[in-house]
C-alpha cells in the first residue's frame, strides 16, 4: 500500500496534477478500528520495520518523502474528490451490475482479490492480531442501511473463509515468504507486535503534534 501511495504522490507532482477522483466511500467503508490499520502511509515506520528486520536502511522502495506527506494529509494536496459520497451508493446492487453487464466474479469477501490479501486478512489478522475486519466492513454497512445488524451478527459467526482453502493458502503463502510452514507458525506464535512497537510519526518528536493537530481539525470540521 505504500508504494502505491508513494508512487501515486510522485507522480501527481511530476505530471502537475491537482485533483484524484477516488473510489473510497463512507457508506460501506467509514468504520474504522485506528489500531487495525496504522502505518501503510507512515514512512518512518515501514522504513523502521524494514531496519529493524534486516539490520539495513531501506533504499529500492518508494517512500512518501515528509513533505509531500504533509501536503497529502494536511493540505489535501491534491485534493481528493470521492464520487461515490455524491450518489446514494449501494454496495450490493454495484456488485450486481458488475456481474450482469461486465461478467464480474465476486472473490468472496472485501480484500479476497488475491491469495495473500485473502489469507492475511482471512487468517493472519484475526489469528495472531484478534482483529476481524468484517466487524469494521459489516458496521459501515448496517449504519448506511445496506444490512442489518442481525444479518452483519450471522455473518461475524461465520469462518472468515473455508478452512480447507485457508490451509491451501497457508502453504502457498510460506512458500511465497520463502520459508518453511513450520516456520511461518512459529511467527504465528510469537507475541503479536503493533505500530507503537516500532519508529512511527505519531512518536516522531516534530510530527508527533502535527499529526494530532491534524486530526483535531479534521474532526471538528467532519
Amino acid at each position: 500500500d505504500h508504494a502505491i501511495v508513494a508512487t501515486f504522490y510522485d507522480q501527481a507532482r511530476r505530471h502537475g496534477i491537482r485533483h484524484i477522483v477516488s473510489g473510497v466511500n463512507f457508506r460501506t467503508e467509514g468504520i474504522h478500528v485506528r489500531a487495525w490499520s496504522q502505518g501503510h502511509v507512515d514512512p518512518y515506520y515501514v522504513a523502521g520495520v524494514y531496519r529493524r528486520m534486516t539490520g539495513r536502511r531501506l533504499r529500492a522502495f518508494p517512500l512518501i518523502p515528509m513533505p509531500r506527506l504533509i501536503n497529502a494529509i494536511v493540505l489535501d494536496r491534491p485534493r481528493s474528490i470521492y464520487l461515490l459520497d455524491c450518489i446514494d451508493y449501494d454496495k450490493a446492487a454495484a456488485k450486481r451490475l458488475l456481474a450482469e453487464q461486465f461478467g464480474w466474479v465476486d472473490y468472496g469477501g472485501k480484500h479476497y482479490e488475491s491469495v495473500y490479501t485473502r489469507f492475511y486478512q482471512g487468517y493472519i489478522l484475526p489469528v495472531k492480531f484478534g482483529y476481524d475486519k468484517r466487524r469494521m466492513h459489516l458496521s459501515a454497512l448496517v449504519m448506511s442501511g445496506q444490512t442489518t445488524r442481525e444479518s452483519a451478527l450471522a455473518e461475524l459467526a461465520t469462518p472468515p473463509y473455508d478452512a480447507d482453502l485457508a490451509a491451501a493458502d497457508r502453504v502457498f503463502v510460506a512458500k511465497k515468504l520463502g520459508i518453511t510452514v513450520d516456520e511461518f507458525d512459529a511467527i504465528m506464535r510469537l507475541p503479536p507486535k503493533t505500530y507503537a512497537d516500532y519508529p512511527n510519526l505519531q512518536n516522531h518528536a516534530l510530527l508527533g503534534p502535527l499529526m494530532k493537530l491534524y486530526r483535531v481539525l479534521k474532526k471538528r470540521n467532519s
